[in-house]
């Protein structure tokens, strides 16, 4: 990590590897002193944090007794007409992370975590990663066609674990959306969050869209497989864009991950009086793009942050334990806010842009147990050997409850409420 001055130096850009002595503006690194690979781009005044990967940069078995780091600059008259300037240049290890415990609870009142509070950063070109108000923020330095990448990347331990729920708050000051793809190595000029056991092979576990509260299950089989080793996860929150706040940037606040999810025992009832529940009563929650998921009036409702031609998904997921059970009756009033009706097909996989409830007892595969569209009050019989088999294991049954649309209430919207599961 550096401070980087720019004195009016026209960016003449070095390539990604060269020999020598190559005629531009960069950070580079060698073990040889003679082949070099670049690590930074130099353009406008910037801190600059680039985490270097010695294993992927140069190999296992790679001699790093004497590593070279080159940094350069070339241009044709003095400061402040040109030039660069470096400053507070320090190297430390990531090795010296140390992966936090769970649960874990981070909401920056003390001010940017470090290192040996599991947390790491990288940022490039002109980007910048500080707490302001007791948030987290990330944006630009400056303002100009110059888009800057910025990582904050918490690593714990997880070893033992199978389905965590990680929840934060996430606010977006006028920042343009750039999608993550579903997965990726090393960096990604996106806005998203992202998990990895190895800190190069990275799984999006969500979008980031217009500010919401973002509750996600993470199944740690399902993402890494039963044999991984988790006691150092990575969770990548991350954006990209261009501008300083408040005309561009993304803040993050009230970061939690729990492990105890707990399914909940029938006959079940929810009436959401006491504000919206968590997983420890049951519940985990999804959105993408700009959705919204609250208690409001008593009632649970799922909308949109913005009104755009962005459309956003919500889902509300109950966790309930029927062992033994075979007809069982859902019941629940539902409120359509003017909500535009979107089918959901009679099974499907994963996540699916539409409006209804389905279910499912491994969190992947799905079926569709009701539509939704006008306001009513809601009664499904679940005949679940039918659904599922006589010998399915039916210890954590989900039930998801989902709305799809572009508009906030009262022009968008569903509510639920008086959530009954009980025997027929």
């Amino acid at each position: 990590s550096l401070d980087h001055y720019n004195i009016s130096d026209e960016d003449h850009a070095i390539p990604t590897s060269f020999t020598g002595h190559y005629k531009g503006d960069g950070i580079a690194i060698s073990i040889d002193g003679t082949n070099w690979i670049k690590v930074s781009d130099l353009s406008g005044s910037s801190h600059i944090s680039v985490n270097l990967d010695l294993v992927a940069l140069f190999g296992g078995s790679a001699d790093l007794s004497n590593v070279r780091i080159k940094f350069q600059q070339y241009d044709n008259y003095p400061a402040g007409s040109d030039g660069r300037e470096f400053d507070n240049i320090q190297l430390t290890s990531a090795t010296g992370v140390v992966p936090q415990a769970v649960p874990y609870s981070q909401d920056f009142e003390s001010g940017q975590p470090n290192g040996t509070q599991g947390w790491e950063y990288y940022s490039d070109n002109e980007g910048r990663i500080q707490v302001v108000g007791g948030r987290l923020r990330m944006d630009d330095t400056a303002n100009n066609n110059t888009y800057s990448l910025n990582e904050a990347i918490l690593h714990i331990n997880l070893t033992g674990q199978t389905n965590v729920n990680l929840s934060l708050d996430h606010y977006n000051i006028s920042d343009e959306d750039h999608a993550i793809p579903t997965s990726f190595t090393g960096h990604y000029k996106g806005d998203g969050i992202a998990v990895s056991i190895d800190g190069t092979n990275w799984i999006k576990v969500s979008d980031l869209g217009g500010s919401s509260h973002i509750s996600l299950n993470l199944d740690l089989v399902a993402l890494f497989g039963g044999s991984a080793d988790l006691s150092d996860v990575r969770i990548k929150f991350q954006q990209y864009d261009n501008w300083s706040a408040p005309s561009d940037g993304r803040e993050f606040d009230n970061i939690s991950i729990t492990t105890g999810l707990a399914v909940q025992s029938f006959p079940y009832s929810q009436d959401f009086s006491s504000g919206l529940p968590n997983d420890s009563q049951g519940w985990e929650y999804y959105s993408d793009n700009e959705g919204r998921i609250q208690v409001v009036g008593g009632r649970l409702r799922m909308d949109d942050t913005t009104g755009n031609g962005t459309y956003s998904l919500n889902e509300a997921i109950l966790h309930v334990d029927l062992t033994g059970q075979t007809n069982v009756t859902l019941s629940l009033d539902h409120y359509n806010i003017s909500d535009e009706d979107h089918a959901i097909p009679t099974s499907f996989t994963g996540h699916y842009k539409g409006d209804g409830i389905a279910i499912s007892i491994d969190g992947t595969n799905w079926i569709k147990i009701a539509d939704l569209t006008s306001s009513t009050h809601i009664s499904v019989g679940l005949d679940l050997v039918a659904l599922f088999g006589g010998s399915a294991d039916l210890s954590d049954v989900r039930i998801k409850f989902q709305q799809y649309d572009n508009y906030p209430a009262p022009s968008d919207g569903r509510e639920f409420d008086n959530i009954q599961i009980l025997s027929l």
